[in-house]
């Protein structure tokens, strides 16, 4: 931080940001802000009723509440400026996960897995590494997870039953998958670059330290002694 400040390099407020803040009259009270919240809450885990609906309701709820604050004309701006900004977003995001589904129909995704469930290096190495290469390969940690543990999980039901640790190899899988996922086709950082009005040239060198590299160098830390020490 010193270093960039240094360099000048500091944060800079947004135009968007400066009008916000300087039209922060006639807010709702805070039973107004916290109602939809909790409408939210019920509806999803009292009534099962699917977050997106749920989240819908709420709005509903926020413009029958404060209707007569901006009137038809200024809601019916407000939901065009919304939808702009939730439509970008989500077709990044969109875009970023067609792109891994496409990589893991590849004959090289194929052979991939199939190294991975025949390969005889140390277990807590192939946990840690698989969930890092998955990741790097799909952009996505969860979608890693997903598909590398059903493809492995005969595999790891062997180590368990040699007296390895299910529960080392599960955490060590996450630690990997949390790694390489943060690489500039990560469908999240795009949809965070285009919510905060800057792109992936201007964001991802911190980015990369703190979400890559940092992961990395912890993962190496943990998984290096457990593989060299044969830990059990």
């Amino acid at each position: 931080m010193k270093h960039w400040q240094k360099k000048g390099i500091v944060f800079e407020d947004r135009p968007e940001e400066e009008e916000e803040e300087a039209s922060r009259e006639g807010l709702p009270s805070f039973p107004e802000a916290v109602l939809p919240i909790a409408v939210v809450l019920v509806l999803y885990n009292v009534f099962n009723i699917p977050v997106a609906v749920s989240m819908l309701a709420a709005v509903a709820l926020i413009i029958l509440i404060r209707f007569k604050r901006f009137g038809l004309a200024k809601w019916l701006d407000i939901a065009e400026k919304s939808l702009y900004e939730g439509v970008v977003p989500a077709l990044n995001l969109s875009v970023m996960g067609g792109l891994g589904a496409v990589v893991a129909l590849t004959p090289f995704y194929q052979r991939l897995l199939l190294w991975v469930g025949q390969t005889s290096i140390n277990p807590y190495m192939l946990c840690w590494g698989g969930g890092a290469l998955m990741a790097g390969i799909i952009g996505s940690s969860t979608s890693a997870i997903s598909t590398l543990v059903p493809n492995i999980q005969p595999l790891l039901e062997g180590y368990v039953a040699n007296g390895y640790n299910m529960g080392v190899m599960h955490r060590l899988i996450c630690v990997g998958s949390v790694s390489l996922d943060s690489l500039p086709h990560n469908g999240s950082l795009m949809a965070c670059c285009s919510l905060l009005h800057t792109t992936v040239k201007e964001s991802y060198l911190p980015i990369f330290v703190t979400c890559t590299l940092l992961p990395v160098l912890a993962g190496v830390c943990v998984t290096l002694p457990l593989s060299l020490m044969g830990f059990i």
